[in-house]
């Protein structure tokens, strides 16, 4: 016997708690497929950026956070090298790094401590700076000017190193993550075999590509490893300590000496190292 339509069941309504749940769930997947993508900026819930030097022609090497000394090197460095607004990046970054390393050391939490006092005093700077500027006259000191024009200077250089060719491989320009890492360790690897080279040759012009050459020694100012001068196409690297000679040229080819210069050209991609001893 069929049912008449007063005896048939209303029609089902899904629940709406139910839809909402779902709705969620599919969000949830969505964001951790996209986030887990080979070649994507995040992963596992780190911002892979914290971990990279996306702009080889503006890194300072020498930075890091082993230990106490190599927070104190790595301060004295940023304040030598960076303009003040770009300072603050550099430390912070350093600090998440050590804070969130897997293998965290007891040097790592002193490290953390140095960066954490120097962050502490950037942030009561500025805050004394934004209080003295409310109750600055609105006619502005020279000394406020003047800062103000090193800011822009610095913003300036940083912006052209930045579109360089020497920064050609950076993350910008790559744009995938994983080819960007892979030109990172190709550039270290051909840098590193050409200054080699270069030493065993000394005097003798070494091919080099600029980007393999800001791999190795980073951005002009000062490193760990000495100083780096640019101008123009001309760039010329000093490399002083024996330390960082046999890090550089290896114990075998650098054979006791303490110091050394190279010089590089862009246009001709020809590295020279000379004087060393």
């Amino acid at each position: 016997e069929q049912l008449s339509v007063e005896s048939t069941p209303p029609h089902h309504k899904p629940d709406a708690t139910f839809c909402g749940q779902v709705f969620v769930l599919a969000i949830v997947f969505s964001f951790e497929t996209l986030t887990t993508m080979p070649g994507s900026a995040k992963k596992t819930g780190v911002n892979i950026h914290l971990y990279s030097d996306d702009n080889p022609a503006t890194t300072t090497k020498g930075t890091g956070f082993r230990d106490r000394e190599t927070a104190l090197r790595t301060i004295r460095l940023t304040e030598a090298n960076k303009p003040p607004n770009k300072r603050i990046w550099t430390i912070n970054t350093m600090f998440y790094r050590a804070k969130h390393h897997p293998n965290q050391t007891q040097g790592m939490r002193e490290a953390m401590e140095v960066f954490e006092s120097w962050i502490k005093d950037y942030k009561d700077k500025k805050a004394r700076e934004k209080s003295e500027k409310k109750n600055q006259k609105k006619t502005k000191k020279r000394g406020t000017r003047r800062k103000r024009d090193l800011e822009d200077e610095g913003k300036k250089v940083h912006e052209k190193r930045v579109k360089s060719r020497c920064n050609a491989d950076s993350l910008a320009n790559v744009g995938d993550v994983a080819e960007f890492r892979k030109r990172t360790r190709e550039n270290m690897q051909a840098a590193r075999a050409a200054v080699r080279k270069g030493l065993c040759m000394m005097g003798h012009g070494v091919k080099l590509t600029p980007q393999a050459f800001t791999a190795l020694f980073g951005s002009a100012g000062t490193h760990g490893y000495g100083s780096h001068k640019h101008e123009g196409s001309e760039h010329v690297v000093q490399i002083e300590g024996k330390d960082e000679m046999d890090r550089i040229f290896t114990k075998t080819l650098n054979k006791g000496r303490g110091s050394a210069a190279i010089s590089y050209n862009e246009d001709t991609q020809r590295c020279i190292v000379k004087g060393a001893k």
